[in-house]
C-alpha cells in the first residue's frame, strides 16, 4: 500500500500548530509521551552490540526488549508475556534475526517472514502488528515506528486505500511506517526543543493528532 504524499503533506499542515502546541505546552494532559524518547533510544543503544542474535544470546536479548514495557504502552502486555515465553523457545532467535535484518523497504516481507516463522514455532499464538513494532522501535527508533490498528485504519483513510484490513500484517506496518517517516522528514525544520528522532516523530504526530486530539 503507497502512502498519498500529497494528502499526507495536506493532513501535516493541517494540524502542525495544534500537535506542536501541546508537544511544547508542558502540560501532561496535552501531551504525555515523553517516555517514548526515553526508553527507545536507550533501547536502541543497549541492542547495539547484537548485529544478529544467537543462542547464546536471545536470553539477554529478551531480557532488554522485555524490561521496559511495564511503564509503557509500546505492545500488549499479554503479547509481551507470551513474548517472554516464545523466546525461550528453541530457534526462537531466528524470529528476531528476520526483524534484525529489515529495512523501511523491506520491513513488510520481513513481519510477515518473521509471524510465519512464528507460528511454525509457537502454532497457538499470532503476534500482533504492535508487537512486532515494538520490537522494530527498540532496534532502530529512526527508521521504525510504533504501531496501532486504530492509527492505521486512519492513515488508509487519509491516503484514499480501501480495504486495509483484508492485507497481511507487514503490509499493514509499512503503510504506517512509510506514513510516519515521511511526516517525520515534514517535521525536521519543526523539531527544535528536542531530539529530532524521524519515524519516532512521525509516528507521535500521528497518534496525538488522530488519537490523543480527539479525547483530551
Amino acid at each position: 500500500m503507497e502512502i498519498n504524499k500529497v494528502a499526507l503533506k495536506a493532513f501535516y499542515d493541517l494540524h502542525k500548530e495544534d500537535y506542536l502546541r501541546r508537544r511544547y505546552s508542558g502540560d501532561a494532559k496535552l501531551w504525555d509521551e515523553l517516555y517514548k524518547w526515553d526508553i527507545l533510544p536507550r533501547l536502541n543503544k543497549e541492542l547495539a552490540q547484537y548485529q544478529s542474535v544467537t543462542k547464546e544470546s536471545v536470553a539477554e536479548v529478551a531480557r532488554i526488549l522485555t524490561h521496559h514495557t511495564s511503564t509503557s504502552n509500546f505492545a500488549n502486555w499479554r503479547d509481551i508475556d507470551d513474548l517472554k515465553d516464545f523466546l525461550q523457545r528453541p530457534n526462537a532467535h531466528a524470529v528476531i534475526n528476520e526483524l534484525w535484518r529489515a529495512t523501511p523497504e523491506s520491513v513488510d516481507q520481513n513481519i510477515d517472514s518473521a509471524g510465519a516463522m512464528t507460528q511454525f514455532l509457537m502454532s497457538d499464538k499470532k503476534f500482533a502488528p504492535s508487537t512486532w513494532a515494538y520490537l522494530l522501535a527498540a532496534r532502530d527508533c529512526h527508521s521504525f515506528a510504533l504501531y496501532r490498528d486504530v492509527v492505521m485504519k486512519q492513515v488508509a483513510e487519509i491516503c484514499g486505500i480501501d480495504k486495509p484490513a483484508a492485507v497481511s500484517q507487514g503490509k499493514k506496518y509499512a503503510l504506517v511506517n512509510n506514513a510516519a517517516l515521511y511526516l517525520g522528514e515534514l517535521m525536521r525544520r519543526d523539531i527544535t526543543e528536542a531530539p529530532y528522532i524521524q519515524a519516532l516523530d512521525g509516528q507521535d504526530f500521528l497518534w496525538v493528532v488522530l488519537i490523543i486530539a480527539k479525547t483530551r
